[in-house]
């Protein structure tokens, strides 16, 4: 328990003169943790030095400051013990957990007990709709506790979450839970907000969102992915892929396969495909309908055998990227490119290429009168070191022309660098380009010389060295700051 101080008017008060006398008086009432409580009055603005003559405390919290602002009083009072502890609570359509501090309200004069209100410090908070609410999240928590000492944050959002997590099979009544074990936070907001899936396995599906929204169980699911396809290979290899998928990954990927088996009307290429361990790019932001549009794409200028050859030659860990450029390059200059297309070799590198030729001179159009501004904390990594120098595209033109010089569609992220979603750095050596390099939020997301060649190992290292003074360190003060 701890010791308190209550300041309170005196007329307001129920006492023994209550409404019988008008004073200016204040009330000074010490609340001891040895439970001994003591009202002393006072006139506004006298200071009043109390030692309990119990047990000879003399450090009251002020209960005002922190009924007044929990916030500040608990910045104020950082180091101090205070008792604080974790409660939950229910609502219609909300349940949440609480890291409170216990403060006295009001004080009966004539019993002299005090009645305590909840300031509340923390709080996590799941609604029935799936959304998270609160001053702490479970990023908060250390990945590895073990490799660092938690900070007190840390600490108290582990508590939190593990007090709501007590209540949340109770809350989500209803929703597909795992076998032999609770549901989560994570899983009990997928479920909250898809509650039209009605199998658990459903948590591993990366596009979840993209199924319809009607009552859908697994089998549904895997139909509807496959296009509702008849043929008995078809569906034995698509049991077998999603089986495998959440072995090897604990996902399971399926926009490539809905794709794929919607417009390739082979069924043996489709068990191929199938059957193939594809390194799925999960993070590489192509859209459904832009893929289902590419491969409509390469069926007018090849057959499907070709087709299935340039998925299986796809490797995720160079050409990720690739693949997301060529597919979003199509979806946004189809008529130029549909156009003008001349049929090359069914690669990727290759047909990357062929779209590039294809729209350089409508995207050339598009920006060489526009500039590019940055903030300082952007400028900064342009230095000048020996013969190298780092460089940043200030006009569309200039952007364009790093494109022509290196053979690669940058001049396509324009508009994404002019809204401040990505940055693009060129290297220099003698004035000329030799590679660029992409940031987005202070990380390296991908680089690459003339026509997305690797770089040699001096390039590397002159890179590794870069990235590290002006990002790394900087995104290691940011986590400690």
């Amino acid at each position: 328990m701890a010791s308190w101080k209550l300041t309170s008017d005196f007329n307001s008060q129920k006492h023994l003169f209550f409404k019988k006398v008008q004073t200016d008086y204040l009330i000074d009432t010490f609340i001891c943790s040895c439970s001994y409580v003591e009202c002393v009055v006072k006139h506004p603005g006298q200071v009043v030095n109390y030692r309990c003559p119990k047990c000879e405390n003399d450090m009251f919290h002020d209960a005002n400051r922190a009924l007044g602002n929990i916030e500040n009083f608990m910045d104020e009072n950082f180091f101090m013990d205070l008792p604080t502890e974790y409660i939950s609570r229910y609502d219609d359509d909300k349940i949440s957990s609480h890291y409170i501090l216990k403060v006295p309200k009001s004080i009966d004069f004539l019993k002299k007990t005090a009645s305590y209100e909840d300031q509340i410090i923390y709080s996590l908070t799941l609604k029935s709709d799936g959304e998270l609410e609160g001053d702490i999240y479970e990023e908060d928590i250390p990945a590895s506790p073990k490799l660092k000492e938690p900070s007190e944050q840390a600490v108290i959002a582990k508590k939190l979450i593990e007090t709501l997590t007590k209540q949340i099979n109770i809350f989500c009544y209803g929703v597909p839970k795992p076998k032999d074990k609770e549901l989560s936070i994570s899983q009990a907001r997928l479920f909250l907000i898809y509650r039209h899936l009605k199998e658990f396995d459903f948590y591993y599906w990366e596009q979840r969102h993209e199924l319809p929204a009607r009552e859908l169980y697994i089998e549904d699911a895997l139909a509807y992915i496959i296009n509702y396809r008849k043929e008995k290979s078809v569906k034995k290899a698509l049991y077998e892929n999603y089986a495998r998928q959440l072995e090897e990954s604990s996902e399971f990927n399926s926009f490539l396969i809905q794709a794929f088996s919607k417009n390739i009307e082979d069924a043996n290429l489709v068990v191929t495909f199938l059957k193939y361990n594809f390194d799925y790019p999960k993070e590489s932001g192509i859209h459904a309908d832009e893929l289902d549009l590419f491969i409509k794409f390469l069926k007018q200028h090849y057959s499907e055998k070709q087709i299935l050859k340039f998925f299986m030659d796809y490797d995720g860990d160079t050409q990720e990227y690739l693949f997301r450029d060529i597919v979003s390059d199509l979806a946004f200059n189809f008529e130029a490119i549909d156009g003008g297309f001349k049929k090359t070799a069914c690669k990727m590198r290759d047909v990357h290429d062929e779209f590039v030729r294809c729209v350089s001179e409508e995207r050339y159009k598009h920006i060489y009168k526009k500039s590019l501004f940055y903030p300082k904390k952007e400028l900064k990594p342009c230095v000048s070191t020996g013969s190298y120098s780092v460089r940043l595209p200030h006009s569309g033109k200039e952007l364009f022309e790093w494109a022509e010089e290196l053979h690669n569609c940058m001049s396509g992220y324009f508009d994404w660098i002019a809204r401040g979603e990505t940055i693009i750095y060129g290297f220099f050596q003698n004035g000329t380009l030799l590679f660029a390099v992409e940031i987005q939020n202070g990380r390296m997301v991908q680089y690459s010389a003339k026509r997305n060649a690797k770089l040699n190992e001096d390039e590397l290292k002159l890179l590794e060295k870069w990235y590290g003074i002006y990002f790394e360190n900087a995104l290691d003060e940011a986590k400690n700051a």
